[in-house]
């Protein structure tokens, strides 16, 4: 029993390991979106803070958008609770399924 949820970051064919919460549900996957979509507001912008270190960035690793290193932000914020697995196949997310984030060039896509 549980409320279980995954997520997985892609790009160009690139595939982020994936984070599965226990006690997820849809609420996990809706706040995936809105952190991602913000993330891109932010480093799209010049004007605003970063979501990362709540100052400007020039340059950081970050800034990229690549899925290894906003799995680590994931990682950072929602991982309590959860666990980390090579992909999808070692994951139980038969309650609520998995999150697809493309990180593209201009916004990020989701699909489940």
């Amino acid at each position: 029993m549980g409320a279980r949820a995954s997520v997985i970051l892609t790009q160009d064919g690139k595939e982020s390991p994936c984070l599965c919460l226990h006690w997820g549900s849809n609420a996990y996957h809706e706040e995936v979106r809105e952190f991602v979509t913000k993330l891109y507001e932010v480093l799209k912008d010049p004007t605003k803070f970063s979501v990362w270190e709540g100052k400007k960035t020039v340059h950081a690793p970050e800034d990229r958008l690549e899925p290894s290193r906003v799995f680590v932000k994931l990682v950072q914020k929602f991982g309590e609770g959860g666990y980390v697995a090579k992909d999808r196949n070692e994951v139980d997310d038969s309650d609520y399924g998995c999150l697809y984030v493309e990180l593209g060039d201009k916004k990020p896509t989701f699909s489940q």
